[in-house]
């Protein structure tokens, strides 16, 4: 969730909402996750679950372990 309010701007889009600032919002698009890349360090259940989480956004996935099979 935290990858989605950055990639999308959340915090900046909220704050021009409040201030009531229209004009900016176009200024504040945030970018897609689709094809960006994601390094983890650990391949351990929580590694492996943000692998699974993160298929729907069609992103590289780098790892790295040192008791994960390579493969």
């Amino acid at each position: 969730m935290f990858m989605l309010a950055l990639s999308k701007r959340l915090m900046d889009q909220e704050r021009i909402t409040r201030q009531a600032r229209w004009d900016l919002q176009a200024q504040y698009k945030g970018i897609e996750l689709d094809g960006r890349t994601l390094g983890i360090a650990g391949l351990g259940r929580s590694g492996r679950d943000l692998v699974r989480l993160v298929a729907p956004f069609n992103m590289n996935v780098i790892a790295y372990s040192p008791h994960a099979d390579p493969a």
